[in-house]
């Protein structure tokens, strides 16, 4: 990402937490986890990096391949053995 990117992704997650803050709870009204501060910000926050987490270990452990597969997938259909 360019360095501007960067610089508008920092100003909005600075609003969105000061905008937490800032908001207004009535109590009574919502629920609980509306009384803390900024809390969708850190809800966000913990769900997208537990999203990337995962894609990654999925990636990791399930879908990638090592180097030599295909060519030992192409040995053992012949029957070749090295």
């Amino acid at each position: 990402m360019k360095r501007w990117h960067w610089i508008t992704l920092a100003i909005l997650v600075a609003a969105s937490v000061v905008a937490g803050f800032l908001g207004h709870y009535e109590p009574g009204h919502g629920h609980w986890w509306d009384a803390i501060p900024a809390f969708y910000a850190i809800y966000g926050l913990a769900g997208s990096a537990a999203l990337i987490y995962l894609s990654w270990l999925l990636g990791k452990k399930v879908l990638q391949r090592g180097e030599d597969y295909y060519e030992a997938l192409e040995d053992r259909t012949t029957g070749e053995e090295e």
